[in-house]
C-alpha cells in the first residue's frame, strides 16, 4: 500500500487501501496519548495502536498539551 504525510507535524495520514479493497484515499492522524502509546485514528473513529516504538515515533506530538488533573 502507498501512503503520504502532510500538515503540521506530519502527523495527517493518506493511505490507498485499494489493492486490498478498501478506499483509495483514508486519512488518518497519528498523535501520542497521556500513557505515550501512539494511536493512527482514522475518521471513522478506527484507531490503530503502534505495537512496538520506532525511531521515527519519537516524533509524533502529544494530542494534549497539558498533563490530565
Amino acid at each position: 500500500m502507498k501512503g503520504s504525510c502532510s500538515g503540521a507535524g506530519m502527523t495527517k495520514i493518506s493511505i490507498d487501501f485499494s489493492p486490498k479493497g478498501g478506499p483509495k484515499d483514508a486519512v488518518a492522524t497519528w498523535a501520542k496519548g497521556y500513557n505515550g502509546k501512539v494511536t493512527l485514528t482514522f475518521g471513522d473513529g478506527n484507531a490503530w495502536e503502534m505495537m512496538a516504538p520506532t525511531s521515527d515515533s519519537e516524533l509524533v506530538p502529544s494530542m494534549y498539551t497539558a498533563r490530565p488533573p
